[in-house]
């Protein structure tokens, strides 16, 4: 494409530098996005308003714009070059210097150049409604913010905060129907898309890490892959399986094949989840298979020990969390045998397999080499118990049903967890109790702490791990409540209506409002 042409799709000058062409590319592919998919030149469209960015981003490279600066250094006389000696590099210097201020401001601040907001004891959860599901947050007082934008229609999921619990980022098909990335401030209301692309984003994660330099990096998963998302840049890389080029731009997560595929093929069928290992080098998944799910373990290619990924365990149900230090602990609900046409004889009775239990959770190191440990699981009514290091025994027995294991939730500190303890009559799961207890070798000698009574699910831990957050079926709804891991005292925080996946801020202290 022409350079004319190009500036025509772009709608931009020759003067125009290169933040004002990237400005422009990005409102146009939004408003493509947003409207032009119906369109059965959407395809034609795309791809000419790429190449026409392409070629204005080319023309723009070594040029310094300048408000007034009409001429090119060619064409300006001599004494233009003495005026813009005497005027227009001091204005360059002054823009510099200005420019500095506002990058360290909005670096200081927030990546839109906002201020900080105090999100300290909100939680976030989703409230399910009758013409969709919307992401709301509750206030330490018990008073709740509904995001700004919902209409029926909407389904906003899979809510995660960022590190520093100024934003909270969720998968919504708000705007033009697709799943993709949005951002809310809370405390402002403020709602941004922070995606783009066809593909269903799902199962957002940011997880913690001491480099600040990597706390821009989330995980999500979509169309079966794994990619690793800067929400700074609103950038994606295709993670796993490892693809053999990047995914550059806001969201054009198409998905690589790289000679790792057909590896990961005989694993599963797609990705369903994914959390950040050890030193983010590693990425603990669950995969999907045809009737079942596998836990995976895998090293990242820029891994200096580098391997192939490690599946574990395989059931129907598998829900899992990371701690700080990158190992891992997992449910399995519906124990499954990694591969039927190979087990092991001690699992073969008269010829027939028969499953080691029912339901388990495990302590996974960070590793992935040394062997995992069973804290503890279940044959049919029985649930035996142990922690870590130790051997479950029998400690709890019903008649009606079957015991189930789900949930697992990591304390921020990695030293503790907490689960669902559930029964299963044939149907759907029903919780009878959240167990907490310390995540190490003889923390449940005392024996598992209920911190929550009835049908329980989703724990989510406060940052200073003094509180887990949940939701409790009552009368038909789920409601949000608190509980104190001291004394085990909980407290209804929603009223009215129904809600799921409640989740605390990260912030610890309280953020000062800027001065105005």
């Amino acid at each position: 494409m022409d350079l004319q042409k190009a500036r025509e799709v772009l709608g931009v000058g020759p003067d125009a530098d290169e933040r004002a062409v990237r400005r422009a590319y990005r409102a146009l592919l939004f408003d493509l996005e947003d409207n032009g998919q119906s369109d059965p030149a959407y395809p034609q469209k795309k791809e000419e308003l790429q190449q026409a960015f392409e070629a204005c981003l080319a023309d723009t490279k070594g040029r310094v714009s300048v408000t007034g600066a009409a001429q090119t250094e060619a064409e300006a006389p001599a004494s233009s070059k003495k005026a813009w000696l005497r005027i227009g590099v001091p204005i360059v210097i002054v823009l510099v210097v200005v420019r500095g201020y506002m990058w360290y401001q909005e670096w200081s601040s927030d990546i839109e150049g906002e201020a900080p907001v105090d999100t300290k004891d909100m939680i976030a959860a989703i409230e399910v409604k009758p013409g969709g599901s919307q992401v709301v947050a509750f206030r330490a007082d018990g008073s709740k913010i509904e995001s700004d934008g919902f209409k029926d229609g909407t389904l906003d999921q899979d809510i995660a905060w960022r590190p520093d619990g100024g934003r909270l980022l969720f998968s919504s098909n708000r705007g033009n129907g697709n799943y993709n990335i949005w951002r809310w401030n809370p405390v402002d209301n403020k709602v941004a898309i922070r995606s783009v692309g066809d593909r269903a984003k799902s199962n957002i994660f940011f997880g913690w890490t001491e480099d600040k330099a990597l706390r821009d990096s989330a995980l999500f998963t979509a169309g079966g892959f794994v990619f690793k998302y800067d929400q700074k840049k609103t950038t994606t890389e295709q993670l796993l399986p490892p693809a053999t080029r990047k995914t550059q731009g806001g969201g054009e997560d198409q998905g690589n094949v790289s000679q790792m595929d057909a590896i990961y093929k005989q694993i599963g069928e797609g990705f369903v989840s994914a959390k950040w290992g050890i030193d983010r080098q590693a990425v603990w998944t669950v995969m999907k298979r045809e009737a079942d799910q596998v836990l995976v373990f895998n090293p990242l290619l820029s891994n200096r020990n580098k391997g192939l990924p490690k599946p574990y365990f395989a059931a129907k149900q598998i829900d899992f969390d990371v701690l700080p230090d990158g190992s891992a602990i997992a449910s399995l609900h519906g124990f499954q045998f990694m591969d039927p046409s190979n087990i092991d004889p001690k699992y073969l009775k008269d010829g027939k397999p028969q499953a080691p239990f029912d339901d388990a959770i495990y302590f996974l190191p960070a590793d992935g080499e040394k062997p995992p440990a069973v804290i503890c699981h279940t044959i049919g009514g029985k649930f035996f118990f142990g922690g870590v290091g130790q051997q479950p025994t029998p400690v709890e027995t019903i008649k009606d049903g079957v015991f189930a294991l789900s949930n697992p939730a990591a304390s921020p500190d990695g030293g503790s967890f907490a689960f669902v303890l559930g029964r299963s009559t044939g149907g759907p799961v029903q919780g009878l109790a959240l167990i907490a207890f310390p995540l190490k070798e003889g923390g449940a000698l005392k024996g598992p702490g209920r911190i929550g009574l009835g049908d329980v699910s989703q724990p989510s831990w406060s940052p200073e791990g003094d509180r887990i957050t949940y939701v409790k079926r009552e009368a038909g709804q789920r409601a949000i409540y608190v509980a104190k891991l001291a004394g085990g005292v909980e407290e209804k925080v929603s009223s009215g209506g129904d809600y799921m996946s409640p989740k605390f801020s990260p912030q610890i202290q309280a953020v000062a409002k800027p001065a105005q």
